[in-house]
């Protein structure tokens, strides 16, 4: 208890109206989900809070981004006002043609960063189309339902610890989807 009145968490800002909700932005040592429609906004802010977060006086952090759904590009990128996205600020991790990465593919790329880049910011966009690697390897009508939450569940267990000692903050996308 002392050391977290000594050495609060740092805050960094998000955005007016959630950062009074959330008493002043998001701490180091973070999980955050934003889960919601398609184009309601979740990648645009959360890509802010990464812009935020590599200001000096929220430590300078580097961002990794994985950009599971391929939606994100340089254009997109620059879009964000401030997130820088030269290679020392900017790590970015997508399946390339002739390798699509399954998600233990990203969770141990994942996992990597994490244990080496103290007081990163990691944001995956998005959990929901993470691809099982059972699923990749036997194709459609493979039975392996609920493998990739359990390869979820594994890496969040593996990480829990890592984020908290390091100061990392880790920030997720999820799609909802209607019929």
């Amino acid at each position: 208890g002392d050391d977290i009145i000594n050495n609060p968490p740092m805050v960094i800002p998000f955005s007016p109206c959630l950062n009074k909700i959330l008493g002043g932005g998001v701490t180091e040592g973070a999980w955050v989900l934003a889960s919601g429609l398609p184009k309601t906004g979740k990648t645009t802010g959360l890509l802010t809070l990464c812009a935020n977060a590599q200001l000096p006086e929220y430590g300078g952090r580097h961002i990794c981004i994985l950009s599971v759904e391929h939606r994100l590009d340089q254009q997109t990128l620059l879009g964000i006002k401030g997130l820088k996205t030269d290679v020392q600020n900017l790590t970015f991790v997508e399946s390339q043609k002739g390798k699509q990465l399954s998600t233990t593919d990203f969770l141990f790329i994942l996992l990597l960063f994490l244990k080496n880049v103290p007081g990163g910011v990691l944001l995956i966009d998005s959990v929901s189309s993470l691809t099982n690697p059972a699923i990749m390897e036997k194709g459609i009508g493979a039975s392996d339902f609920g493998g990739n939450n359990k390869l979820f569940g594994q890496f969040v267990d593996l990480a829990v610890p890592i984020v908290k000692s390091n100061k990392n903050i880790v920030l997720m996308v999820a799609q909802v989807y209607t019929n």
